[in-house]
């Protein structure tokens, strides 16, 4: 960590001034070296912040507000960010050992966090080896006891006794059938084995891809990001076996925001929605993305299409509560959404099309609904 002290200079007093530097006066009582290193300091803190990613239970916004506090402590005697709200008061000297500590325990819970992920992926690998290897291993004891069954009947065949021929042949395709019936239980135990574990993995590789893929206006999951976790979703569908649905979100009429209250309150708009969307979709697992314009996308895992409908009409229901303002002015806000279930072997880019569909015949019955896809 940086150490702060008295800065000193060795030009004469009467020396001139450079162009980049502040004037003692400007900072009563503090030598403009140390007030630009506090500012920088200051800086990097809100830096880290902004670039955070959740941690065990705490959300990006949480740390980025920890990380807030702390900088304004530092540059304008902001009460102390960790002591209690009773002994907070203000204009204290900044605690440069607490910053020391809390940046450097925050560090050791990112670093954890990698880990840990990088710890699931390698568990997923080795799970799908041993998986592979029982399986593998089984099929050939199976065949084996299936060989032995085959050379019994072939003997049987050659006796002249029927009787002896019909008892081989019955008592083989019990065994046969035993044989296939407990290799598919196991086989579906490894799979579904396997599939709890790529699932964890692919939710907590799925929150740090979201923090790092995010729109500078309303902080949700960016276009590309959203590609991405399309993407991942249709290469793991059929490990998975779970349900998906997609809500495709439109403003309704948000073109009119803009031309009655400016630009600037459509963004205001945007941001209103992003929130009333994190507020609604609220579990680990669901994916929240702003895909272009004034138009949304919410990924619900292990959610149906019945659910995903009452989920869309609830946020609905919220939306209408939002009252946006300018000048005096005070109106709501409404929105289409078109919802789609992932079918089986289907494409993410089909899901998507049939989704936007959805959302089209919203539109066009009313709009203010959501309407499921065919």
């Amino acid at each position: 960590m940086l150490g702060f002290g008295k800065a000193t200079k060795s030009t004469p007093a009467d020396a001139p001034q450079a162009r980049d530097e502040k004037p003692d006066s400007a900072v009563p009582g503090s030598a403009p070296l140390e007030e630009d290193a506090l500012e920088s300091l200051g800086f990097v803190l809100r830096a880290l912040g902004r670039g955070s990613f959740a941690v065990e239970d705490l959300e990006p916004a949480a740390i980025a507000a920890r990380f807030e506090a702390w900088a304004s402590h530092l540059l304008v005697r902001a009460p102390h960010p960790e002591a209690p709200e009773s002994e907070r008061p203000a204009g204290v000297r900044p605690d440069f050992a607490g910053l020391r500590r809390f940046v450097t325990t925050h560090r050791k819970r990112e670093q954890a966090y990698v880990q840990g992920s990088v710890d699931g992926l390698r568990d997923a690998v080795w799970a799908f080896a041993r998986s592979l290897n029982r399986v593998l291993g089984e099929g050939t004891r199976a065949g084996a006891e299936v060989d032995q069954r085959i050379r019994q009947l072939r003997e049987a065949a050659e006796r002249p006794s029927t009787e002896d021929l019909r008892r081989e042949v019955l008592a083989a395709a019990e065994s046969i059938e035993s044989i296939v019936g407990e290799l598919r239980r196991r086989q579906q135990s490894h799979a579904d084995e396997l599939g709890r574990k790529v699932r964890t993995l692919t939710e907590q590789l799925a929150e740090t891809q979201r923090e790092v893929g995010l729109d500078a206006l309303t902080r949700l999951a960016n276009r590309k990001a959203l590609d991405a976790h399309l993407g991942r979703l249709g290469d793991l569908a059929g490990v998975l076996h779970s349900s998906a649905t997609l809500l495709m979100i439109d403003l309704d009429h948000f073109k009119q925001v803009n031309d009655a209250h400016g630009h600037p309150t459509g963004d205001d708009v945007l941001r209103g929605v992003a929130d009333s969307l994190s507020r609604t979709f609220l579990r680990k697992s669901d994916f929240v993305a702003r895909y272009g314009g004034e138009e949304f996308v919410v990924i619900l895992n292990e959610t149906t299409l019945a659910s995903a409908i009452m989920l869309a009409d609830r946020f609905r229901g919220t939306l209408r509560t939002v009252e946006f303002q300018k000048n005096g002015a005070r109106f709501h806000v409404t929105v289409s959404i078109g919802v789609a279930e992932l079918q089986p072997g289907e494409a993410p880019e089909t899901w998507v099309e049939r989704a936007d569909r959805a959302l089209y015949e919203a539109k066009r019955a009313g709009r203010d609904r959501a309407v499921a896809a065919t």
